[in-house]
């Protein structure tokens, strides 16, 4: 009995398959990048660890005692964190193997990397002998130096562009650009924030925030040296990263309102709320781009306080974190599919 009805199964599927016409088409699900996010958590002996997880699969790799991973870059199958720890300096890994980039002597922090055709760049900055904090960045381990001993820097993101190095930061309190080490002034008062930069083309975009005539902090970037406002400045709002796509961009970061924080993402200005209804507060940090695919990470805080890292892709939510664990994302990139 069971073969007959498996037999007239198979004649209506076929019958079925011979009446569709030449235009209908097998749906072959696309293939999607991996997904890597670097952050920090609280491990179970209680000290803050970096972390990096993969899509929502768990945590790939974990840091020392009281370390931090601030960045990640993938360049094929290569797999590229930068970060710290503390009494230890800075580092980047390459697919789990470390290059010390300090040596602990000096307070350093390493905010950002970017890998160009095999070769490693780390920005950041160290503090010398005289106890000033210099910007610089390193490649493949040797330091480039972009402020002057006797004056404030900090590089907090770097993109190599061809044979262009792009490095953003703060100089003296201002916020700069340095291409192949000369700088460009963006902003010269002292109470504004940069995070990241972009550059599309010819175009360079810089992310940010700062405090607009009623002392409230506003998320601002700037293209070309030309300021331009996400919000309108009615709530306390700032972006930790940008990306451009076709001429379209996109912002990440957080606004407040109600005293909660929401992580969001702005796309040309227009905002998407990621936080969920009943968590405290959110915070979106590292934005990508890939074709009509918009990946967004962000840390929120749950009713029961605890801080757990998600990432939305194209309207879904998919949780990283564990929520028995406390912890931060802070940036992402992905693995082309094959």
């Amino acid at each position: 009995m069971k073969r007959n009805v498996f037999i007239g199964l198979g004649i209506m599927i076929l019958a079925t398959a011979a009446s569709c016409s030449k235009k209908d088409k097998i749906t072959v699900p696309e293939k999607l990048p991996a997904l890597f996010i670097a952050g920090s958590f609280r491990h179970a002996d209680g000290d803050e660890r970096g972390g990096l997880w993969k899509d929502s699969t768990g945590l790939v790799k974990e840091g020392s005692p009281y370390s931090y991973f601030s960045d990640v870059f993938i360049e094929g199958k290569d797999v590229y964190v930068c970060g710290g720890a503390e009494m230890e300096g800075i580092s980047y890994w390459k697919n789990g193997i470390q290059t010390r980039l300090t040596d602990g002597t000096y307070a350093a922090a390493a905010n950002a990397i970017f890998v160009n055709n095999g070769d490693v760049y780390v920005a950041g900055y160290e503090k010398n002998a005289a106890g000033n904090f210099v910007a610089k960045y390193w490649k493949n381990g040797t330091p480039v130096l972009l402020t002057a001993d006797a004056f404030y820097g900090e590089a907090v993101d770097i993109v190599v562009q061809g044979a262009d190095v792009y490095v953003a930061g703060k100089k003296e309190g201002k916020i700069v650009y340095w291409k192949n080490g000369e700088p460009t002034l963006i902003h010269d008062a002292s109470n504004t924030f940069v995070t990241k930069i972009f550059v599309d083309k010819t175009d360079v975009y810089i992310a940010g925030s700062t405090f607009n005539g009623s002392g409230i902090k506003t998320a601002v970037y700037w293209k070309n040296g030309t300021i331009v406002t996400v919000t309108d400045g009615t709530n306390s709002s700032q972006l930790m990263d940008i990306a451009v796509h076709n001429g379209d961009v996109y912002v990440s970061g957080s606004e407040s309102q109600s005293g909660r924080s929401f992580a969001k993402f702005w796309k040309n200005g227009k905002a998407v709320t990621l936080s969920d209804a009943s968590s405290s507060n959110g915070y979106a940090a590292g934005i990508a781009v890939w074709g009509q695919h918009v990946f967004v990470v962000f840390t929120e805080t749950t009713a029961a306080s605890e801080n757990i890292v998600r990432y939305w892709h194209n309207g879904k939510m998919m949780k990283v974190s564990d929520k028995k664990i406390s912890s931060y994302g802070y940036a992402l990139g992905f693995q082309l599919p094959d």
